[in-house]
């Protein structure tokens, strides 16, 4: 009773380059930015394979190539009070400073179609006369055009989510010490912005 304990804890991880699958075995994280940039990702090639009378499925910009490198640092702070020889209350507040290293390129060898500004929605298949081959730099403003932000080095510095709670010891005895922890979970933390296709959340944005 009475007493007051006060820590902090910081954590630090190696580079992340890799995660794990649903079968227990690994896959590189930026795996689901590597893909074809056909109309299962531009929903809009539809209209261009139908202006242009080009088979279903067939205009593609060419492939991606993503690399993430994730670098993450927890500091959390504990703090706790004994109300009681047996009841205490306690608060755990982290921090995290994350970063995410980013390499996007496309690869266009095996593109179809690409941007010609005399053309309506400026995009044309390759070999209509005017039509330039598509860039890293074409892909990344087309992005911009949907709406999304650039696939790029993302850094953030934040609260996780944070938590509260009280701690009951119920037995108490020579050789056995039994104890019961509640605690709520305060939504501090940030979830993952649906507009930044890189970045990572730092809570749930929820309570709990």
């Amino acid at each position: 009773q009475g007493v007051f304990h006060l820590s902090v804890e910081a954590s630090f991880s190696f580079p992340v380059t890799e995660r794990f699958t649903s079968s227990g075995g690994t896959e590189a994280l930026a795996t689901d930015f590597n893909r074809d940039l056909d109309r299962t990702v531009f929903s809009d090639l539809r209209l261009v394979e139908a202006a242009f009378r080009l088979p279903e499925g067939s205009a593609t910009f060419g492939r991606s190539v993503v690399d993430f490198t994730r670098h993450i640092q927890i500091t959390t702070v504990r703090a706790a009070y004994g109300l009681t020889d047996r009841l205490s209350l306690g608060v755990r507040v982290p921090y995290w400073t994350q970063e995410n290293q980013v390499n996007a390129t496309l690869d266009n060898r095996n593109a179809t179609v690409g941007f010609n500004p005399a053309v309506p929605g400026g995009i044309a298949p390759l070999g209509v006369p005017g039509t330039r081959p598509p860039t890293t730099e074409d892909i990344q403003a087309f992005v911009e055009r949907l709406g999304f932000q650039r696939v790029e080095d993302w850094s953030d510095a934040s609260f996780s989510d944070s938590f509260a709670g009280v701690k009951y010891q119920y037995v108490q005895s020579e050789h056995w010490r039994l104890a019961a922890t509640g605690r709520v979970r305060f939504p501090t933390g940030r979830w993952d912005d649906p507009n930044n296709l890189v970045d990572f959340p730092t809570g749930f944005d929820a309570w709990g």
